[in-house]
């Protein structure tokens, strides 16, 4: 198919993006699931997670505490470098995680590394390691968070260092940002934004900007002891492979139906009951291209995924492949990113379809929802990524092969997902 031709052609495109469709057009899609799934977890469960969720918080607060009293201060005193929006290190040379600089970048990071084991966003670790009355976190509290990549991501990348060195501190801090994953984890299977809850819109099941898919990638990289991660015990192995599955059982449950076919899925989600939110005012509940993409690339890499997961993956690259946009490229103007005709551009993908119609949609600050990105004020233009390519390189790269390897009907299944 010519769309297949133009998979490889998928180029970076500067862009700023989010919308969603009113609740209400939730309504035209079919449960994701049975009626009988849509509360996995009981409300025990859930007060227990609150509970401890609460005690961490706790906990966390008075560790800091602590540490301004030894000070012998009542507040903090500076505050930690503002950057690192995205944490980037993946194309280094191997040698390169063995020497000076990622061992420096690597202590750095373990020193914002706050008592809860997770970390705060939008921290630059490469400036300096934190200073004795530095506040170890920028957003939302002394809590970690999994939005922007922080905390998945930093944990690969401290694996990283440690395979590449041995050095224990390195196994430490990676084992005890692991066990926050695990203790973050919802019983229902998905993770919040930010953990310890902090609530709001924080509390929902996240994909956005790569939370979730991050999360499964690491927890399959860990249970399966690939290359870089067999330092983990076996308990922690276990553990991780448990968390897998039910984060896998969550997936599977969020992909959204519609007329009996699944599609794609939304940015977040209710924790007790799968259904798709809306978080900030310019995001309302939408199918999410960019984060469906990255999921689905997280499910490629499982290494005997179940029909079940078979299905969910072709369905939702069959929805994303349909959505491309072609004859249109998002470019900077005098008047800010607009979108503007041109045969030549490449594919790109609006950020947010509707539910039922699958139409583009985009937002402003005050929730009101616009099918032309260019009627959009140009403040929210210029600072959300309402068009995007460039995630979706891989996976589509690496899909040809998969589909080849896992046909629609196998005639057994993986007992792992």
């Amino acid at each position: 198919m010519a769309f297949r031709a133009a998979r490889l052609l998928v180029l970076a495109i500067a862009s700023v993006c989010a919308a969603q469709v009113t609740a209400s057009c939730r309504a035209e899609a079919e449960s994701p699931a049975p009626a009988s799934l849509t509360r996995a977890a009981s409300d025990d469960e859930f007060e227990i997670y609150r509970h401890r969720s609460e005690d961490l918080l706790r906990k966390t607060e008075d560790s800091l505490k602590s540490e301004l009293r030894s000070l012998d201060l009542s507040e903090w005193s500076s505050e930690p470098p503002e950057g690192g929006k995205r944490f980037e290190w993946e194309n280094h040379a191997v040698d390169w995680f063995a020497g000076s600089e990622a061992r420096t970048l690597a202590d750095n990071l373990l020193s914002y590394q706050l008592p809860c084991g997770g970390w705060s966003k939008n921290i630059d670790f490469a400036r300096h390691a934190r200073r004795p009355g530095e506040r170890p976190y920028r957003s939302w509290g002394p809590v970690g968070t999994f939005d922007n990549q922080a905390t998945w991501k930093h944990l690969r990348f401290i694996a990283r260092v440690h395979r590449a060195t041995g050095q224990a501190r390195y196994q430490g801090a990676f084992l005890r940002g692991l066990r926050y994953v695990f203790d973050a984890q919802y019983p229902t299977g998905g993770w919040p934004q930010v953990y310890p809850l902090i609530g709001g819109y924080h509390d929902q099941i996240t994909l956005n900007d790569g939370a979730l898919p991050g999360i499964v990638g690491l927890l399959c990289d860990v249970a399966f002891a690939r290359p870089g991660l067999e330092f983990v015990p076996e308990e922690e192995r276990s553990r991780a492979q448990q968390a897998l599955d039910r984060a896998l059982d969550c997936v599977l449950k969020c992909q959204i139906v519609v007329e009996g076919e699944r599609t794609a899925w939304c940015q977040q989600y209710d924790a007790a009951t799968f259904e798709p939110t809306a978080a900030r005012s310019y995001e309302v509940v939408a199918l999410a291209s960019q984060e469906s993409a990255w999921l689905l690339g997280a499910l490629m890499d499982l290494p005997e995924p179940t029909p079940e997961t078979i299905r969910a993956v072709r369905s939702g690259m069959k929805w994303l492949e349909a959505r491309a946009i072609e004859g249109l490229r998002w470019q900077w103007t005098d008047d800010g990113p607009m979108a503007v005709p041109d045969p030549q551009a490449p594919p790109i993908w609006a950020r947010f379809y509707r539910i039922g119609d699958n139409r583009p949609v985009f937002c402003d600050r005050s929730g009101n929802v616009y099918d032309d990105v260019n009627l959009v004020p140009k403040e929210r233009r210029r600072f959300y990524a309402w068009y995007v390519s460039f995630q979706f390189a891989d996976v589509l790269a690496k899909y040809p092969s998969w589909e080849d390897a896992h046909p629609e009907n196998p005639a057994g299944g993986g007992e792992r997902h």
